[in-house]
């Protein structure tokens, strides 16, 4: 994208001075019909030494801190009617939802990138139940994340059914299932069919535990079936049967918000083993992983390979500054799957000065540490970002804004070449400028 549409659509986005806060829907309501719309965009364009912009993301890490060091364009786009069955909106309804994706790079402008949600749902069917829901179809649920690494640690996405908000007294409870079908890569064979995975989700939210603070406990169970896949070998074009060793795996969480005046702390711990390794943060194995399958030797070892995680942020949102303060801990031990055997260590805080309603300046630090233990490598990268925003109105998160920003980061010589792409590849230090607009809604 050029810059002089990149400017034209930042004038429009700001132009529109939609009043919108975290995460509230647009919506207008006709007759028992509420239509509605919720979403994301991010459009930016920035340069590092003269060419085009780099971001620094250590190797291995899960995330990495995003102010002034994101390389891509970004939008998602929800729509959704809820159809109430009463005009007061107090007894059952229907709900249709869609949300369609679009990224690609910075000044390469958005391509279409699928649809992430397309579901049916019919809610508050009793209202001795709560808010009680069923549903079906494609759906991303409840994801949470620390907001400044843009870091998903539940991240649950797929085709399946479910329901939520069923009370219990102490609590709600939820459950989906989802499924995946997936083709595995191995080498010299070309596989015709894919394998099948399943993953059960149970949360008990909203359990009261001290004044103004709440646990959310998290199980999770996944199953890789056992199948007999064809594949054409790509050497001799031959046709051959290829054993894949079904796996499981299970997973558990619990995670506590404490809610205040001025913000909030919300601290998660989990664990997962086996096929549900991922511990939350993504529901399937993917194409590599299960090509390992095929050779039953390594279904022992993913059955033992295990991922403990701890994430700690809080945010402070004053009149006049705010503050978002932000900590991981991980340990990934998959060493004799698939050779992954490393801890990541990540600090980082975003402080924001509220110069006045429409103006405010912005400070990002990240530190990202990891330690490859299968090949005795660690190392890590420093981020350091300025940058100053027109905004809606101040508030840590209110959009839309527009941003300007430098961004400079160091990394250890064990990266060398592995941060900051080709601008950097012989270098341990770089940096980029850029400017940036963002909303949701």
């Amino acid at each position: 994208m050029k810059l002089q549409q990149l400017i034209i659509s930042i004038l429009i986005l700001m132009g529109s001075y939609i009043p919108i806060t975290a995460y509230s829907a647009v919506q207008t309501n006709i007759g028992n019909h509420e239509i509605g719309s919720r979403g994301y965009f991010r459009l930016g364009a920035g340069t590092s030494s003269g060419d085009t912009k780099s971001c620094f993301a250590a190797p291995g890490a899960g995330s990495k801190y995003r102010l002034g060091n994101e390389c891509e364009n970004w939008m998602d786009v929800d729509v959704y009617d809820r159809y109430y069955l009463d005009k007061l909106k107090k007894g059952p309804y229907v709900h249709l939802e869609t949300r369609l994706l679009f990224h690609g790079k910075d000044e390469q402008g958005i391509d279409y990138k699928g649809v992430s949600d397309f579901f049916f749902e019919v809610g508050q069917l009793n209202a001795d139940l709560g808010n009680f829901s069923v549903w079906i179809g494609r759906r991303r649920y409840d994801r949470r994340d620390i907001h400044i690494a843009d870091y998903f640690f539940y991240k649950m996405i797929g085709d399946g059914f479910g329901f939520d908000n069923l009370d219990l007294g102490i609590g709600q409870l939820a459950y989906f299932y989802l499924r995946d079908k997936t083709t595995p890569i191995v080498d010299d064979f070309h596989l015709r069919q894919q394998a099948h995975q399943q993953s059960h989700d149970f949360r008990l939210k909203n359990i009261k535990v001290n004044p103004d603070g709440k646990l959310m406990l998290f199980a999770n169970y996944t199953r890789i079936a056992d199948e007999t896949l064809y594949a054409t070998r790509t050497s001799d074009e031959t046709v051959k049967q290829l054993k894949l060793s079904g796996a499981n795996g299970w997973a558990l969480g619990v995670t506590h918000k404490q809610t205040q005046s001025w913000g909030y702390n919300k601290f998660t711990l989990q664990y997962g083993r086996g096929s549900s390794r991922q511990a939350g943060s993504w529901p399937f194995e993917k194409e590599a992983a299960l090509g390992l399958l095929l050779d039953e030797a390594n279904k022992a070892a993913l059955e033992k390979a295990a991922t403990l995680r701890l994430t700690d942020h809080f945010l402070i949102d004053g009149k006049r500054w705010a503050i978002m303060v932000a900590g991981v801990y991980e340990r990934r031990e998959h060493r004799e799957f698939d050779g992954t055997d490393q801890t990541w260590i990540s600090l980082g805080a975003r402080p924001m000065w509220f110069v006045s309603k429409h103006f405010r300046l912005l400070l990002e630090a990240g530190y990202d540490r990891v330690t490859d233990h299968s090949k005795d490598i660690q190392g890590s990268v420093r981020k350091f970002t300025l940058a100053g925003e027109l905004a809606h109105q101040a508030g840590f998160w209110q959009r839309p804004v527009l941003r300007i920003y430098g961004t400079y980061a160091t990394w250890s010589e064990s990266f060398r070449g592995q941060v900051g792409g080709e601008s950097y590849a012989t270098d341990t230090e770089g940096w980029n400028l850029g400017v940036q607009a963002e909303t949701w809604w």
